[in-house]
């Protein structure tokens, strides 16, 4: 047998009610007070990836012996990965993109995270078909880098080059001062 209860409420708040302004404060202080905080904590999350690249153990077989080989690799930098070290969501990384005192700290975190994986992928550390996937690479004539209003836009020789050939081009374009 199941019961239904319900409850009535006839005394409801009036129109006049203010009470929440009593608050101390209003939603969830912020996690940083200022760009160069923010910026701070994300250094500590390109230390930590430098400092703990991905380990791959294998394991093999010579003369009757196994052998264990240990090979370090690469970690790649994400904008996701390093909202997970601040501990904040990725709409808390969009919105501190948007603050005044934040915006030059949120774009120069992007590109350090940018130019690692470009690097990574240019030197063969990091999968070149996705990292190129994942930063924007396509089959253009024109690259743009930092995304935006404010981004870089570097042209491209030829839409199928490889990641060394398109590290070299940036390099001389960073080299001529003709990228910002």
């Amino acid at each position: 047998m199941i019961v239904y209860y319900y409850l009535e409420y006839k005394m409801a708040a009036s129109v006049e009610n203010q009470f929440w302004r009593q608050r101390s404060s209003h939603g969830r202080n912020p996690t940083f007070e200022s760009g160069d905080e923010l910026f701070g904590a994300c250094t500590e999350y390109f230390n930590w990836v430098d400092e703990n690249p991905l380990i791959e153990h294998q394991a093999s077989s010579f003369k009757g012996e196994v052998q264990n080989k240990v090979t370090r690799r690469m970690r790649a930098m994400t904008i996701n990965g390093m909202c997970i070290f601040l501990n904040i969501t990725d709409r808390t990384w969009q919105n501190y993109r948007k603050r005044d005192g934040f915006a030059e700290a949120t774009m120069e975190a992007e590109c350090i995270i940018w130019q690692q994986k470009f690097e990574g992928a240019a030197a063969g550390m990091l999968n070149g078909n996705i990292i190129s996937r994942e930063i924007g690479l396509k089959d253009s004539h024109v690259l743009t880098v930092g995304g935006g209003v404010g981004g870089i836009q570097i042209p491209l020789i030829a839409p199928d080059m490889t990641p060394k050939q398109a590290s070299l081009i940036y390099r001389q374009e960073v080299e001529n001062g003709s990228t910002g």
